[in-house]
């Protein structure tokens, strides 16, 4: 189906509006014609433009290839069966300027990384085919990319022609330094601002670990013609844990927004540009999460964003607050029209778990790279350290053990009736 598709973001980085029902079956029928043509592997999803669906499937028919994405996400090219990551020829011709830069990069770049000639460099134009964005990244990492279109693999050169592992944009802003400075206004960091910095790490790495973050969802639709849907997700009680958290990191009404309030506070603080740059691009791309539509038609009928999705769950389910607390009729109206409504019922709690794991995925990057100089601020003082209590551990205790029965260097029993004076064992 077509919603199962990946589609990539317009010029401008904005979300392109759902298909329309004529659209859908328009990009069901290209789909299966072109997943044909080209022998699509089954788990690999093809690329749809959103903006110029049309133009888009005129060009795919008559071209040798389909942009899809491979097992870890990785946009590459399907053709005839055959899978390869050189994507020098985009979607829209380059101009013949921009066609001999680029060829001029490529010999360059196989000089100066030692690049075999059986490996193809690769220029990734991206979503927006801005050369000049790749052109930068491999000069800030110090390396180039190609592919062996013999075994249809991707690696990074280093000077020496040294293969090395893939150096993400992300692994490169996270090596730079650590270097802290007191912000704008010449204050240094406040036990405030320490502390909710602190609480925004322990939150999304204590979610990242949980039971609902890693929990295998199932999702089917018509099996076997049934009509049906289902769906296997987590359960009350792992979700409600995730939710509560969740409206802490965006909070309600001006209340919490621990996301935004601490990414605000690391730029406050960090001297390095690039780091900062990078945190507030994240924290951008993160508020426009919450307000894209749902992916699903029928539920992007009803809801217009992602927070107003967790809000219908979160108060109009009376998850959070009793009836008497929740003012918003909206809420609850809302809350109504998705629960009870057969058809749509499933596709909105999967949607609810879908878009919270993505919403805890960037938080989680965003976090990786803030404790990193957090903790070098810590421990060179720069900062007071925060007085927050670490939650993981708050309800774990020392086991008891029977004295009377334990030898000396004898591990603690478990699972046995203490009848005996009791001792603390320190672990």
């Amino acid at each position: 189906m077509a919603d199962t598709e990946k589609s990539p973001l317009n010029s401008t980085g904005k979300e392109i509006r759902p298909f329309s029902e004529e659209e859908q079956r328009l990009v069901f029928d290209w789909s299966a014609r072109i997943r044909r043509k080209h022998a699509v592997p089954e788990n690999y999803p093809h690329m749809i433009d959103r903006a110029r669906i049309h133009e888009y499937i005129n060009w795919s028919e008559s071209s040798d290839f389909i942009f899809v994405y491979d097992d870890f996400g990785i946009l590459c090219k399907c053709s005839y069966g055959k899978i390869t990551y050189d994507l020098s020829e985009p979607y829209g011709q380059l101009g013949d300027h921009s066609k001999q830069r680029v060829d001029a990069w490529k010999a360059g770049m196989r000089k100066k990384y030692h690049v075999p000639e059986a490996y193809e460099i690769v220029m990734n134009y991206g979503p927006d085919n801005d050369i000049d964005k790749w052109i930068a990244y491999c000069e800030r990492v110090d390396a180039v990319s190609a592919t062996d279109n013999v075994h249809e693999g991707i690696f990074w050169f280093s000077k020496d022609g040294r293969k090395i592992y893939n150096p993400t944009e992300y692994e490169y802003i996270y090596s730079l330094s650590s270097e802290y400075r007191a912000s704008e206004n010449n204050h240094d960091m406040s036990q405030v601002e320490s502390d909710c910095i602190a609480h925004f790490l322990q939150v999304t790495a204590i979610v990242m670990s949980s039971s609902w973050f890693r929990y295998h969802s199932l999702y089917q639709a018509n099996m076997n013609g049934d009509g049906l849907i289902r769906a296997d997700m987590p359960n009350l009680e792992q979700t409600v844990f995730a939710l509560l958290y969740m409206r802490q990191l965006i909070g309600s009404k001006g209340n919490d927004d621990l996301l935004n309030t601490a990414c605000k506070n690391y730029i406050q603080h960090s001297a390095n540009k690039y780091k900062a740059d990078y945190v507030e691009k994240k924290r951008k791309n993160w508020n426009e999460l919450l307000e894209q539509k749902p992916m699903r038609i029928d539920l992007a009928k009803i809801v217009s964003s992602a927070k107003m999705l967790l809000e219908a769950f979160q108060y109009g389910s009376f998850i959070i607050h009793s009836p008497d607390r929740v003012r918003s009729k909206e809420a609850r109206d809302l809350f109504n029209a998705l629960y009870q409504n057969e058809k749509i019922r499933v596709d909105a709690v999967w949607e609810l778990n879908s878009i919270m794991k993505t919403l805890f995925g960037e938080a989680a990057q965003i976090a990786l790279l803030i404790r990193n100089d957090f903790a070098v601020w810590i421990r060179d003082k720069k900062i007071p350290a925060p007085n927050v209590m670490w939650q993981q551990n708050m309800f774990q205790w020392n086991p008891p053990v029977e004295k009377k029965e334990r030898t000396e260097n004898q591990p603690p029993q478990f699972g046995v009736a203490y009848n005996f004076e009791m001792k603390e064992v320190i672990k």
